[in-house]
């Protein structure tokens, strides 16, 4: 199976709308959200004096280590002497073929030889505490599965890579590094399978739904890079 890595080099400011767009690629940025994060009001309960009244209340938090994109994915294979000139032929391509979509705070990304990424690396690069409810230990705790890369032409890559399931129709976000010793953010991505069936969390089908490590500092941004690989 051919595969073509393409960088799909647009930055995007997760919870924000500021991208960047080389030729020959597009992208678009659609609603953003996040859960309120200061104290919220719990309802209220009346008592009088010598009662002892049960009362449990719920509330469902906003991490500030994670975030996700989602979308769809639109591409095609062109024979052309450079990005910018006109193709000599071209074929048609969607979402059954496959692929990956990757995401990494690294703008130029090295794929000739992906490593395994752990939890522990993780954690330490974006000062997570390990032991913290949703922390990179506590997230990337599922099986292992195989990935293959075609990296930058020079051959296939395949790894054992951890992952986590998100949403129903399992979405396995695996993480990747660019060498053995990541020292930075930038040598890391965060990468899911492509797909023309599962159901992303907003019951629209197919695409991609993708989650990355961010900066946990509220109302701080992290850019991302995204990266796609076509199987053809």
């Amino acid at each position: 199976m051919n595969k073509g890595l393409m960088l799909a080099a647009f930055a995007v400011l997760l919870l924000g709308s500021a991208f960047a767009i080389p030729q020959n690629s597009s992208a678009s940025a659609g609603t953003t959200g996040n859960y309120t994060r200061q104290i919220a009001a719990a309802g209220s309960v009346y008592i009088e004096g010598g009662n002892v009244t049960e009362t449990n209340v719920s509330r469902a938090g906003s991490t500030e280590k994670w975030g996700a994109f989602y979308g769809n994915v639109t591409a095609g294979l062109a024979l052309a002497q450079s990005d910018t000139a006109a193709p000599v032929y071209t074929w048609a391509w969607d979402l059954t073929n496959g692929g990956e979509v990757c995401a990494s705070t690294g703008s130029a990304f090295v794929w000739a030889a992906v490593l395994p990424t752990t939890a522990s690396f993780i954690d330490a690069l974006w000062s997570f505490v390990p032991g913290d409810v949703d922390s990179a230990n506590n997230t990337f705790n599922d099986a292992t599965a195989n990935y293959a890369f075609a990296g930058d032409g020079s051959g296939t890559t395949t790894g054992v890579f951890t992952y986590d399931d998100v949403g129903a129709d399992t979405w396995e976000t695996f993480a990747v590094n660019e060498s053995a010793s990541p020292a930075s953010k930038d040598d890391v991505a965060f990468c899911v399978n492509i797909s023309a069936t599962n159901d992303r969390w907003d019951a629209v089908t197919g695409g991609y739904q993708l989650m990355v490590a961010t900066n946990e500092t509220a109302n701080t941004f992290e850019r991302y890079y995204f990266y796609v690989e076509l199987n053809a």
